[in-house]
């Protein structure tokens, strides 16, 4: 197979990546010397295996699997020279200037006013379309954790009554 087969993300197969999935590649190797564990932390993202999955075929369907919102977010969010309708499109260079591009290294905090203003600029980079249904999922997950967040109150509610119950018998017996 010789060297061709060797600069391959994948060995085992020689589909390419998709367009997108090959920008946030280069991002990778931009920004961190092509360590995908060091470009999560820069982009805050909690584990690097969810980033890691975007460059490796899925086994069940033999397809890369699509860049997640949360990273395309996480990278609009803390890289903020990248230009998004790059990243998200391909269209236009990868930096909103002509300066190398440089990692933000702060965390971002904003009232809910200037979420607000940074939603609608964002909108204006980019197609609106992506933006909505980035938008939906984002909003899709968020009903999703408040749901996941109610079950654990729920559960520990009922660990804690069950522990109360079983300390309650155990007293009981003892005397």
């Amino acid at each position: 197979m010789g060297n061709k087969g060797e600069e391959k993300e994948n060995i085992f197969s020689s589909k390419p990546l998709p367009a997108i999935n090959e920008r946030v590649k280069i991002l990778v190797e931009h920004y961190a010397k092509g360590s995908v564990k060091r470009f999560s932390e820069i982009i805050n993202l909690s584990s690097s295996q969810k980033l890691n999955r975007v460059f490796n075929l899925d086994k069940r369907n033999n397809e890369y699997p699509e860049v997640s919102s949360d990273i395309l977010l996480s990278i609009a969010n803390m890289l903020s020279d990248i230009n998004t309708e790059w990243l998200l499109t391909g269209n236009g260079t990868m930096s909103k200037t002509s300066r190398s591009v440089e990692p933000t290294h702060t965390h971002i905090t904003h009232s809910s006013n200037n979420k607000d203003n940074e939603a609608e600029e964002y909108k204006q980079q980019v197609h609106p379309e992506i933006v909505d249904k980035l938008l939906a999922t984002i909003q899709e997950q968020a009903k999703e954790i408040g749901k996941l967040e109610q079950t654990i109150t729920q559960l520990r509610r009922e660990l804690g009554d069950a522990v109360s119950a079983a300390n309650g018998s155990t007293i009981a017996s003892v005397g």
